[in-house]
């Protein structure tokens, strides 16, 4: 049984579809926490539309703090398994049954993902991660580099009693699921599935906006910096690897954009 886990605000327009990929889920066994950061649109309404008592809805006060969203939908859970979900990305069908083949020998498994536009179409032939197989995920490798996309993730609650829930720090803005995932490594199995399971939405509103991606990246920095003090000269090289990508997706970032300047300032 799995409890998936939704933040939302004002995405009305999106979350309707989201819901109905999860609905249709070829195992449903599921329920579907909806956290709402006080929306100002019809989102209670498209909620209620759907009819399902499988959805249990919560409208909070505005927190603004995703990751403290995501631990309130942890909270009130009911189901030993977790899935996260954003309410902007679409599930394929058969997402949830491939991921639990795999929950036997593993205690968090992800995937990779198409892109569609803000319409829902897909980009040419786009994947969020490329150049990567499925494989174990471990310290080592996500210091590299984050290739788990939350909307992917699924994992064992009981596990989050042992590496923490997301932080609710706002200096964590845009990479707490990142700053989680290393936590989860320790003492955990993590098992990346180089599939499509997932429609990822771009659009100026998440990570594709200019400053949002600038900050999330130099947060990304600054996690794989805070390794650096760990004591553990294994992981230096790592860390220091890692960092380089970085910030050559940083500059990458700032030249897409035109601001090459303000990436050497």
């Amino acid at each position: 049984m799995v409890s998936v886990i939704i933040p939302t605000y004002n995405r009305a327009s999106y979350l309707k579809e989201t819901l109905i990929s999860i609905l249709n889920q070829s195992y449903a066994d599921l329920e579907i926490i909806v956290i709402d950061d006080n929306s100002q649109d019809n989102t209670s309404e498209v909620v209620q539309s759907l009819n399902s008592d499988r959805i249990i809805y919560y409208r909070q006060q505005k927190i603004g703090i995703i990751g403290k969203l995501r631990n309130i939908g942890i909270s009130k859970s009911n189901y030993d398994l977790i899935a996260f979900c954003d309410d902007d990305d679409i599930w394929r069908r058969d997402k949830l049954e491939k991921q639990l083949k795999y929950m036997d020998k593993y205690d968090l498994i992800c995937s990779n993902a198409r892109i569609i536009d803000d319409r829902g179409e897909l980009i040419k032939n786009r994947r969020l991660i490329i150049n990567e197989e499925s494989k174990e995920l471990d310290i080592y490798s996500l210091l590299l580099g984050n290739i788990i996309i939350t909307s992917t993730v699924i994992l064992k609650k009981e596990k989050l009693n042992q590496t923490g829930i997301f932080d609710e720090n706002e200096k964590y803005y845009c990479s707490e699921d990142y700053d989680l995932w290393l936590r989860y490594t320790t003492g955990n199995k993590l098992y990346y599935i180089n599939e499509d399971l997932i429609y990822y939405r771009e659009h100026l509103s998440n990570s594709n906006n200019f400053f949002h991606r600038q900050k999330m990246l130099k947060n990304v920095l600054m996690i794989q910096d805070s390794y650096m003090n760990k004591h553990d000269q294994s992981l230096y090289k790592f860390i220091n690897a890692g960092k380089y990508s970085t910030k050559i997706s940083l500059l990458r970032h700032y030249l897409k954009n035109k601001r090459a300047l303000d990436f050497i300032m």
